[in-house]
């Protein structure tokens, strides 16, 4: 059974049961995401979304694709990643946020004046500096 079946799968259930759901592509550090770009190998990644969106569409759940950025104003570093593949705890914080300003599914939960207050207090902490020799 193919991945995108199982998904479609699992959507419709939400939908019947009356789960509310969203989804995210989750971002990678940019030094990653190049290297991945470089060595073909991942080419798949970027089919990931036109596959989905049209299932989470039909289904009316938000997906968001964070893969390359969060905010268009605000582009990902590597400092900002614990390693290539797992952001810091700002990194998520900025995730949620735009995920609570652009559905209403967290709207109970999510109160977005701490948010956007969260963030602007995290500022520009960095997991490592630039140059760390961590990567």
């Amino acid at each position: 059974m193919s991945a995108l079946i199982v998904i479609h799968d699992i959507l419709m259930e939400c939908q019947k049961r009356k789960i509310s759901l969203v989804a995210f592509l989750p971002p990678y550090a940019p030094s990653i995401l190049r290297k991945m770009e470089e060595t073909k190998k991942y080419n798949y990644l970027n089919q990931i979304k036109p596959a989905l969106e049209p299932i989470f569409s039909k289904y009316n759940f938000p997906l968001f694709d964070f893969t390359s950025k969060i905010k268009d104003s605000t582009p990902l570093n590597d400092s900002s990643f614990i390693d290539g593949f797992h952001g810091s705890e700002v990194v998520y914080l900025q995730l949620m946020n735009v995920i609570a300003h652009n559905t209403k599914t967290f709207e109970p939960y999510c109160d977005t004046t701490i948010l956007n207050s969260l963030e602007k207090r995290a500022g520009k902490l960095q997991v490592f500096e630039e140059s760390s020799s961590n990567r």
